[in-house]
């Protein structure tokens, strides 16, 4: 079941919509300080220096799938640092291009980059930021919203899982589809018959709560469930070539056979 896909959709409705707002507000300020001081308006440049704005969106974008895999605070918080020093170095370069393709003259990349320096520094931090707040807040309602059971000895066993696609939405994932689990530091990658998702949480984590539905561990960075075993074959060093039945081939390392081994019968 696809939850949250009309979420996903509504926040890049909010953060398209933001930004127009957004740029459309500040030629509207440009326009009412230019009456007030009794100076020309230009259209065309306020609404060119406004392109402020729609550097999140690529910059916003990058900051939240690094985040992904560098979740720790103090890297966090460099990221938020070096993608808000990266906003203002590239603001005045998009201004100075923008105005020699668009307009009759161009404007001087160190003027618009001390404009940009003496009214966006402060604001250009707290956005990116709250991007990163905002991260950490969704991480932690993801790992808080899968549904499970208890078993009698009061050891979480889980029956489904929150776990997020590639286009951002969420699914409520059935234990029982699940063939095999792989680590994908920060994340787990969960895999099934027809996709892989990812779960952000440890995969000894995943390895403990899914033992008494049948999951085994086949490598440091494999884990598997039992049913799914049809043989395996030797690699001659002490490994051995899992195959499942689906018809993927897994290592099975040499830590793990002896387990293993007393399950099936070599191929």
């Amino acid at each position: 079941m696809k939850i949250l896909n009309t979420e996903w959709e509504l926040k890049n409705v909010l953060v398209v919509s933001t930004l127009v707002v957004c740029s459309l507000f500040t030629t509207a300020m440009d326009y009412l300080e230019s009456s007030w001081q009794t100076k020309g308006f230009y259209f065309s440049e306020s609404f060119l220096f406004s392109c402020y704005w729609w550097l999140y969106l690529p910059l916003v974008l990058i900051q939240r799938r690094v985040l992904r895999r560098w979740d720790k605070g103090w890297q966090s918080f460099l990221i938020v640092v070096g993608l808000a020093g990266l906003h203002m170095i590239l603001y005045p370069a998009l201004v100075m291009a923008l105005s020699y393709l668009f307009l009759d003259h161009t404007f001087v990349y160190l003027q618009t980059w001390k404009y940009a320096m003496t009214e966006y520094p402060l604001i250009t931090f707290l956005v990116y930021l709250a991007v990163a707040i905002l991260g950490i807040v969704e991480t932690y309602f993801d790992n808080n919203q899968g549904a499970g059971l208890a078993d009698g000895s009061g050891t979480e066993m889980l029956s489904s899982i929150l776990v997020r696609e590639v286009d951002g939405s969420k699914t409520v994932l059935k234990v029982e589809d699940i063939l095999y689990l792989t680590a994908d530091s920060p994340y787990v990658a969960i895999h099934t018959g027809e996709k892989r998702y990812l779960h952000q949480v440890s995969l000894r984590e995943m390895e403990q709560r899914l033992a008494p539905l049948g999951f085994v561990r086949i490598h440091r960075s494999t884990v598997i469930k039992k049913e799914q075993l049809q043989g395996y074959k030797s690699r001659q060093n002490g490994d051995y070539d899992l195959t499942l039945s689906n018809g993927i081939v897994l290592r099975l390392s040499r830590r793990y056979a002896a387990q293993l081994k007393t399950l099936l019968p070599a191929n």
